[in-house]
């Protein structure tokens, strides 16, 4: 979005659908088109962009003649090339024109008394009509190509950002350099959306197990970290979240539930524009099919979660009798035991006897839904469950009695619906959890813009999915996930 200061209507108007748009927590983020850049490994980053964009007004908050300005580069897709950020004082800045400021503004790193060229601030960078550019050297300048993604260049004066983001041409990008050139304005100004701590404890947040024709409702206690690094130019950006600790849950007649991390697992994605799909529907079923082992049953996972459309994907399979993982992977077993370092799927099946030969199947179908608001986001978290008999709230003092497989699911902050199929090892798909033929459990999550994230304010956002366990001493399970941050 590019402004022009000889048509105000048309400027504001622009201006009001970015904010419509975004979610800046600046009065004014201007994208502006990229002519060219030049980034040496360790040496220089610099940047011209020729454009239409309103100036600072001369005397107001984003004059940096007063209050001085911050120039970043960074790669889009983390770590990659890595960030630099740069602080131009307001010593170094003079106005241009007659008015002062009504052609522009200069820094020069040599008036910076702050921090002084070549010890850090940037030798030169210019807001003038019709364009915008910068030469940065010195100590600070640690960018290291090759860059991952886009390089954001990303200037605020006061109020306003002014940004592009280099996709555009690549003539080169190299571990010693990136050439670029012919970069479109981006839809919102690239940004790190950084790390929050999600902490909940007991209501709102809840743990919904469906077991056959019971279902516990538990009240989890703990935290969740949640990273989403940088967003770029089209407003997207990755996220991932990590269990930070979770209290022992007691689930009377049975024990306490620990959950503890695991993974790795993949990212998912935060949107700052709205209209990203971010639903997610998770269908679990216990038997797709006879198996031979572990790498049989997968492609047979896959291919019926492929089956039930193009936005499922597989997420998880075991083929029962068959060792998974450990010293004997795929090797015939009826128990943990046979399976060191590993496990045997279907040791523990509700319904008589080990289901040997049968293939469970976990999919999850994303993006799926309407058009979510900006700020939505999902993400994968790994979670390592077992229950513990002694019912002291403390996990790790004792061994568990149950152990279930370590999992990757999905969060998000949209809606999230889950059902599991052939229940119990069932000979008819209608045996399902919850109960009930066509039936599902679903939840609602929440959002939050991309401004309060960034700024670490996710109190009430919601994150809400759904796994599916097979074969526990309590038969099949249909995991409900619902954390609301405080």
């Amino acid at each position: 979005m590019a402004c022009n200061l000889r048509n105000d209507t048309v400027c504001a108007v622009l201006v009001m659908l970015a904010l419509s748009l975004g979610d800046g927590v600046y009065a004014a983020d201007v994208s502006v088109a990229g002519t060219s850049t030049l980034v040496r490994r360790s040496k220089v980053a610099k940047f011209v962009s020729r454009d239409s964009f309103p100036l600072p007004v001369s005397g107001s908050v984003d004059d940096p003649t007063l209050h001085g300005a911050t120039l970043e580069f960074f790669d889009v897709v983390a770590p990659g090339a890595g960030m630099v950020t740069y602080s131009l004082d307001a010593s170094g800045w003079r106005a241009l024109g007659n008015p002062a400021g009504s052609r522009g503004y200069r820094y020069r790193g040599r008036d910076d008394v702050v921090d002084p060229d070549p010890n850090g601030a940037c030798r030169s960078v210019l807001i003038r009509d019709g364009v915008l550019s910068a030469v940065c050297r010195g100590q600070a300048m640690t960018l290291s190509p090759p860059f991952s993604g886009g390089l954001a260049v990303v200037l605020t004066a006061g109020s306003t950002r002014y940004c592009t983001e280099y996709g555009g041409d690549t003539r080169r990008n190299r571990t010693n350099a990136l050439r670029r050139k012919n970069a479109p304005p981006p839809l919102v100004c690239p940004q790190f959306l950084g790390a929050n701590q999600c902490d909940f404890n007991g209501s709102p947040s809840r743990l919904l197990l469906q077991l056959g024709v019971a279902a516990v409702s538990l009240a989890p206690s703990g935290s969740i970290g949640i990273d989403c690094g940088a967003v770029n130019g089209n407003g997207l950006g990755e996220c991932t979240c990590d269990i930070i600790n979770m209290d022992a849950i007691k689930l009377l007649g049975i024990g306490e539930v620990c959950i503890a991390p695991a993974g790795p697992c993949g990212t998912g994605a935060a949107s700052c524009l709205a209209g990203s799909a971010v639903d997610l529907d998770f269908v679990g079923d216990h038997n797709v099919g006879t198996c031979t082992g572990q790498a049989n049953c997968a492609t047979q996972c896959d291919s019926y979660c492929a089956g039930l459309g193009t936005a499922y994907s597989s997420r998880a399979s075991s083929c029962e009798g068959f060792c998974k993982g450990g010293v004997n992977h795929d090797l015939v077993c009826s128990a943990d035991a046979d399976c060191p370092g590993g496990s045997c799927p279907g040791k523990e099946p509700l319904q008589g006897g080990l289901h040997a030969d049968t293939c469970n199947c976990s999919c999850v179908g994303e993006g799926l839904g309407n058009a979510a608001p900006a700020g939505s986001m999902t993400c994968q978290i790994g979670v390592d469950i077992t229950i513990e008999r002694d019912m002291s709230g403390i996990c790790g003092d004792s061994i568990p009695v149950i152990t279930f497989e370590p999992f990757c699911g999905s969060l998000t902050t949209g809606n999230a619906s889950g059902v599991t199929l052939h229940a119990d090892n069932g000979t008819n798909p209608d045996d399902q959890l919850p109960p009930g033929s066509g039936s599902f459990l679903s939840t609602d999550g929440a959002s939050k813009s991309c401004s309060e994230f960034a700024g670490g304010d996710v109190g009430a956002m919601a994150l809400v999915g759904h796994l599916q366990f097979f074969d526990s001493s309590l038969g099949d399970i249909l995991w409900q996930s619902n954390f609301v941050c405080q």
